[in-house]
C-alpha cells in the first residue's frame, strides 16, 4: 500500500492519522525484509520431506540409468565428470527455483549438498585420470632400471590418490563457494567447512602414512 491510498483513506476518515503512520511503518518493514531475503524456513510442512526424499531418488535413478547405458563403453575416470557435470548442471537449475523462487530450505540443502558433491567427485575423478597416466608412463619408463618396482609403485599410487582426493575436496569447496555466493544461503558454509575439514583429514592420514 503506497503513501497516497493512505493519505486518502485519512482524509475519508476511514483510519486515523495515527493508524496510517503505524501501517506505513509496517508496510515499510516488511519491504525492507523482501529486499533483504525472507528468511528461510526449515520446514513449511511434511511436503517438504517428500519432496527432498523424492529428489534424492531422482538424482540416483539418473546415476543408476546413466551409468547402465554407458557401462563398459568407458572407464570410470572418463565417465564419472560426464555424469557428474550434467547432474550438478541439473541440480543447479532447481535450486534455481527451490531455493530462490520458493524459498524452502531442506530441498534446498539436499540440492546444495548434491551440486557439492557431483563437483567435487567430477574434479577427483578427472585429476585420477590425468596423475594415473602420468603414473603409468613414469613407471614403465623405471621399468627395467629400478629394482624396487613394486614399492615404487605402490609409494606413487598412494600420493596419487592423496593429490586427486585433495583436488575433489577442493572441488566441493569451490561448489560450495558458488552456491554461496549465487543464493547466499549460510547453509553451504557448513559444506565448506565439511570440504576443508575432510582435506585436513586427508592430508593427516597422508602424513601419518
Amino acid at each position: 500500500m503506497d503513501r497516497d491510498k493512505l493519505r486518502a483513506a485519512v482524509e475519508a476518515d476511514i483510519i486515523s492519522a495515527e493508524q496510517a503512520s503505524r501501517l506505513e511503518r509496517v508496510f515499510q518493514a516488511e519491504s525492507r525484509i523482501e529486499r533483504e531475503g525472507e528468511p528461510l524456513r526449515f520446514l513449511s510442512n511434511l511436503n517438504d520431506i517428500f519432496l527432498s526424499i523424492g529428489l534424492v531418488i531422482l538424482f540416483l535413478g539418473l546415476i543408476l540409468a546413466a551409468s547402465i547405458l554407458s557401462f563398459g563403453a568407458t572407464s570410470f575416470q572418463h565417465l564419472t565428470p560426464t555424469i557428474c557435470l550434467p547432474l550438478a548442471a541439473f541440480a543447479w537449475v532447481l535450486a534455481a527455483y527451490f531455493c530462490k523462487r520458493r524459498r524452502m530450505l531442506l530441498p534446498s540443502i539436499v540440492l546444495a549438498t548434491l551440486f557439492a558433491i557431483f563437483i567435487g567427485v567430477s574434479a577427483f575423478a578427472f585429476t585420477a585420470w590425468m596423475n594415473g597416466e602420468q603414473m603409468v608412463s613414469d613407471i614403465s619408463g623405471t621399468l627395467f632400471r629400478d629394482d624396487d618396482i613394486v614399492g615404487h609403485a605402490t609409494t606413487r599410487a598412494m600420493t596419487e590418490i592423496q593429490a586427486s582426493l585433495l583436488w575433489g575436496c577442493a572441488g566441493g569447496f569451490l561448489g560450495s563457494l558458488a552456491f554461496y555466493l549465487f543464493y547466499r544461503r549460510p547453509f553451504t558454509l557448513f559444506l565448506m567447512a565439511a570440504s576443508v575439514g575432510l582435506a585436513a583429514l586427508v592430508l593427516a592420514y597422508g602424513t601419518l602414512t
